[in-house]
């Protein structure tokens, strides 16, 4: 699915050139502890994590006062590791593919009911910089789509509309990993994290839909009001947890 570990590559060819320098010495030939080396950070990765999203537009403030609460999954594959200047190890560069997902709900005037859900399909690229043996920062950014939709219900007539639209969505984000080592020279680690970050969305069009309207062809050609657009950016506060190896 994505390419070999250059760390891996670098460690082994380091592994033959120690053996051929031993046996040119006339040392201990290549079933030497060198020849052994293995690379031990994990090429895989899965996490699970919830999520808080702070909507700041001022197209959701009409719809609700609350955070967009939701989770997400993603799976990731260490492509690379590349230096970096002074007394840390490499940056491990990753590959991932997540998907997302979230609603809230609110009420207008009193009497109006409203949900909003959404979820997104992105791919994008995770770099981890180790600071202790178990303390890792990192960054991630993504690209990616879903779809949002908007329901409205009336309490007092039990009437309600509803509408949805594909939407393009992009995020990123920095925090901390906590992955201890449970056992030296094994890729399997515990991920502990936290990460502040922000999304944007393209923005949702609304019409005034019946929910329960019959099909198009069974009614008269209508042309229905639109209520404006829902905007769903903001900043995003996850806590995950996951396994790599």
């Amino acid at each position: 699915m994505r390419a070999s570990s250059l760390v891996a590559l670098g460690l082994a060819a380091g592994a033959l050139a120690h053996a051929s320098a031993a046996s040119a010495d006339g040392g201990p030939s290549d079933t030497g502890p060198a020849a052994g080396a293995v690379d031990a950070e994990p090429r895989w990765g899965v996490r699970l994590w919830s999520s808080e999203r702070w909507l700041g537009d001022a197209s959701m403030a009409a719809l609700t006062t609350d955070t967009l609460g939701g989770g997400g999954v993603a799976v990731e594959r260490r492509l690379l590791a590349l230096p970096v200047p002074g007394p840390f190890d490499d940056l491990a560069v990753s590959a991932e593919l997540s998907f997302d997902a979230g609603s809230v709900d609110g009420t207008t005037f009193q009497q109006l009911d409203n949900h909003v859900s959404t979820w997104a399909i992105s791919a994008g690229a995770r770099a981890r910089l180790p600071v202790l043996s178990w303390l890792q920062v990192q960054g991630r950014a993504a690209l990616g789509a879903g779809r949002t939709t908007v329901r409205i219900a009336d309490q007092m007539t039990g009437g309600a509309i509803e509408d949805r639209a594909a939407t393009a969505v992009a995020s990123s984000g920095v925090g901390l990993a906590v992955m201890p080592t449970l056992r030296r020279g094994s890729r399997f680690r515990f991920v502990l994290d936290a990460e502040l970050g922000y999304q944007t969305t393209t923005s949702t069009g609304v019409r005034a839909y019946p929910e329960d309207r019959p099909a198009p062809e069974l009614t008269i050609p209508a042309s229905y009001a639109t209520l404006g657009d829902v905007d769903l950016d903001g900043w995003t506060l996850r806590f995950g947890a996951g396994v790599a190896f």
